[in-house]
Formats: structure tokens, sequence, C-alpha cells
């Protein structure tokens, strides 16, 4: 059997990288296989370093690799460009490939089930992707494996001869009916034509309805499976509580072989599930809205549009989108802290063990308990035991986290800001606020 070489695009997130890799190396087949690493250039000086922080990372694992190649774009592509490209490239020379982002995690299991999955369906001309990741919709009756038209693109595969990425926006627009549409947003239940048309007027720079579009107007199908080899570990880059973000799109992932079928038809009944499923998910933009996760000090005006939409409490009106990300960072940490002290009988807490006990929501990156990071998350939230007491910390600039500050000095043992420092009224700069309780 002839291995896909994988892809992978990273930008800005050495950690989220890190777990990734972490993930992957544990699969079979890896130490056979060729790996593409796609950095994206930084948008300003202040992103320089972390094309060499990444580089860093993935070097500290190219002895998993059959082989490894890195490449650096030297301006700032975005997704949008850095993605299609790179894919591009890799196809010039082989017929397939294995596409990743840096905020996954991987079952190990996932290398397995792409590559057997591209090798079984190599010439079947309707097949043009492959998926390693299911919404959690229901599963009663479904086959191991089965066929949708949406192309979800958290851990996927394709092929040369499938590969035919079109972003001409115009003649997209051109070819388009009101039922085409209607079929394309899932009966009506999701917005992914209205993203294309956000590409359009500039609100948004997107790649994946892109290919979704494509496989679309080709009459292509997307092979699923029935559980997700691939868990998104990405989401605590943004804002949000851990019940929404849980309930939407957090699966568990799964560690066995599933089977194919050369009998290649949409499945009514997975169609029918992921209809009923986006109906109470995340579309149209519901009350817990799920689409503010992705906002960041560079967000795009639509989707900041979105946030100032959705009913998410905010520490206070005018709050920044910084402020509130670090706000509901530090409070899902606290929450984590009271539900792990009432669920269970080990004292001694870290975020990956209030992960595991159900109290903090699993798409979080942390880190093993064996390592020295053991108490801090991807997103530089810190949780653990602290003397004969516990502590919630959260980096920052001062302005971002005075909220938590102003709402937590009455009731705190003792307040560090910038840790190792005691935290003063004219205390300012950024570093770690870390709140003993």
């Amino acid at each position: 059997m002839s291995l896909a070489p994988v892809s992978i695009f990273s930008y800005k997130r050495p950690k989220h990288l890190d777990i990734m890799l972490s993930s992957l190396v544990k699969n079979k087949g890896i130490k056979d296989s060729t790996v593409f690493v796609f950095i994206d250039g930084p948008k300003n000086d202040d992103e320089k370093h972390f094309q060499v922080d990444i580089e860093k990372v993935v070097y500290r694992y190219k002895d998993y690799f059959k082989s490894l190649e890195i490449v650096k774009r030297p301006t700032n592509y975005g997704l949008s460009r850095n993605i299609p490209e790179g894919i591009t490239e890799v196809l010039s020379f082989y017929d397939k490939t294995i596409v990743l982002e840096e905020d996954l995690y991987l079952s190990p299991y996932f290398l397995k089930f792409m590559n057997d999955a591209l090798n079984f369906y190599e010439d079947e001309e309707k097949v043009m992707h492959i998926s390693g990741y299911i919404l959690p919709m229901k599963k009663k009756g479904l086959p191991d494996t089965f066929f949708i038209r949406p192309a979800s693109c958290w851990g996927w595969a394709t092929w040369k001869r499938a590969w035919f990425f079109e972003r001409n926006l115009e003649k997209l627009l051109g070819v388009f009916d009101k039922k085409m549409i209607d079929e394309f947003n899932i009966g009506g239940c999701t917005h992914y034509f209205e993203q294309i048309l956000a590409n359009k007027e500039g609100r948004a720079s997107t790649w994946a309805v892109f290919w979704y579009a494509s496989v679309f107007l080709r009459g292509g199908y997307s092979l699923h499976p029935k559980y997700s080899y691939v868990r998104n570990i990405g989401f605590e880059d943004g804002l949000g509580e851990s019940s929404s973000i849980t309930s939407i799109f957090d699966v568990n992932i799964y560690d066995k072989p599933l089977n194919f079928s050369k009998h290649i038809e949409i499945s009514s009944l997975a169609s029918r599930y992921l209809s009923e499923y986006c109906q109470i998910g995340p579309y149209p933009y519901p009350k817990n809205l799920i689409w503010f996760l992705y906002l960041d000090s560079n967000t795009h005006a639509y989707w900041k549009e979105i946030f100032n939409k959705s009913l998410i409490k905010k520490p206070h009106k005018k709050a920044t989108l910084k402020q509130t990300e670090r706000f509901y960072h530090f409070n899902e940490l606290l929450k984590a802290l009271h539900c792990y002290l009432n669920t269970s009988k080990d004292k001694d807490i870290t975020p990956k063990k209030a992960q595991d006990v159900g109290c903090l929501r699993k798409n979080i990156a942390t880190y093993d308990d064996k390592l020295q990071n053991r108490n801090w998350t991807a997103l530089g939230g810190w949780l653990g035991n602290w003397e004969d007491t516990y502590a919630v910390g959260i980096t920052g600039d001062y302005e971002d986290i005075k909220p938590i500050i102003e709402l937590y000095k009455s009731k705190a043992k003792k307040i560090y800001f910038p840790y190792p420092e005691e935290y003063k009224d004219d205390t300012e700069g950024q570093g770690l606020l870390l709140i003993l309780l």
C-alpha cells in the first residue's frame, strides 16, 4: 500500500503544533511517510519569531518521518492562500496528500484510515474528499463510513485527480441558483453560501468553503467516518464558554479501524442526521454563537459583527475582545477547579486532570502531567496547587486582565501581577496574573 505525503500548515501557534505532532507520531506508518510543513509568514515584525519557534518544534520530530521538507512563506499568505497553494505544490509531485492544520489532535488510527481510504477509492472519480472528522450527530443505523456532500476539513485528504480548487467568485456566484444554494446550505440550515458572499464583499477571507464548492459543483462525494479520528483543539484561541463549544463540535476520537464499501452513493440517513444536527447546532447563528471563537485583534469586521450580535455575556458592556477572551478563559479554569475539587479524590490538579474527569472541555490544548508545563494551557491559562491552597492564572496585558482583577481582588488570598511581583493598584505592563484562592 502506498502512503500519501502529509501536508501540514502552521501559523503562530507552535504549542498547538507540538501537541498535534505528538499525536501524529503515534500513528503507525508515520515512519514511512513524507511530511511537508508550510509555515506562514509574519503579519508584522512582532510575529517574526513564530516562524523560528515553529521550525524548532518541527525539527524535534524529524526523526519520526521518512523525510521532512519545511516551506517558510516569505510574507503572510493567510490560510486562504497558504493552504490551497501548498496542496497544489505537493500534488505537483504526488498523486494524493493528507492535509492537517496545527490545531488538531489525532487518533493513533488516523493515518491508517486516511491511507486505506485513499487507496480503496483511488479510481472512484465520484469520491473527491476523505474526511477524518464528523460532527457529533446521530449514529444509529449508519455504516462504518458513508458519503455526504459537505467536505469537512479538520484532517482530510484528496487526490491529484480531484484537486480542482475554484476560487473565481464571479464564476461561482454565476453558477449557483436558488435550489443549489439550498442544497449547498444543507437545506438552508447553514451559511456556507453566505460565506462565499462574505469573501466577495471583503468581509471574510477563507478557503475551506471554496474547496467544498469545488467538490459540490462537480457532483463530488465526501467520505466520512461514523466516528471521528480527529479532534479540534484550536477553539481556546478565541472566546466562549465551555458548554457551547463542547456540545457543538467536540468529539471523542476513535481508536479502531473502520470498514469501507464499494457502494458509492450519498447516504440519505447521514444527510438527514446532518440536517437535524445543524438545526440545533451553530447554524444559523444561535444564541450561544460559535463563530466568535475565531476572534482576535486582527479579526475581520464580518466576525466582529457576528460577535456583537451574540448574547455572550461580557465582563462589562464596553469590554474589548481581548478582555472578554482573557475573562472567559480565566473563569472556565476557575469553574474547572471548583468542579474538580467536588468530583475527584485526588486534590492535585492540572488542566489535563480536570479534562480527564470532565471538568474542563477537551478541545483546550493542555499538557501531559509529566511535563514541566503541566499547569499551563496553550492559551496562557494556569491552574494548579499553590502551597496550602490553589491558584488560577492567565497571561496578558494589564488592560486585558484588569476586569479579572477588579472582580476577584476582594475575594483572593493574594494576587500576583506580573508574577512573581505582588499586585499593586498602580501596576502596569504584561505577564502572568496569578490569583490565589
